[in-house]
């Protein structure tokens, strides 16, 4: 019997982190109480600012809008979609296709484009002073 319960615990833990961020977003949207603090101390947008205000674009396939409120939102919202459908498939069909992902390593060729990408949005959400 432990064995047949031990597995299920596992995976509830896995959806546990996207509930919870999906929980917190539709929260702040709700409630509209959010203030960036990185903008608050700083005086300057982070490179995350208009990110909210893009996903809400992009769920009504507003594209131009999302990109224009925060360049890293059309990447980043399709990557959630696809990372979040793969774990629904992984949990009704009991594959480990997640897993697979997760061991990807990354190098520093990946890790010098994400921070090109995030500092070219830092500067253009400056420069637009969002």
């Amino acid at each position: 019997m432990d064995s047949l319960i031990q597995p299920l615990k596992k995976r509830n833990k896995s959806f546990l982190i996207p509930v919870t961020g999906i929980f917190l977003f539709v929260f702040l949207i709700v409630t509209d109480i959010y203030t960036c603090p990185f903008k608050l101390i700083l005086g300057i947008p982070c490179p995350g600012c208009g990110m909210t205000r893009a996903f809400m674009a992009l769920l009504q396939c507003r594209f131009v809008d999302a990109w224009n409120f925060n360049i890293l939102s059309i990447p980043l919202f399709f990557g959630i979609l696809f990372v979040s459908g793969l774990l629904l498939y992984d949990r009704i069909f009991n594959t480990s296709y997640v897993e697979k992902l997760s061991k990807f390593n990354l190098n520093y060729v990946h890790f010098s484009l994400l921070l090109l990408l995030t500092v070219f949005s830092w500067i253009t959400n400056v420069a637009r002073s969002i």
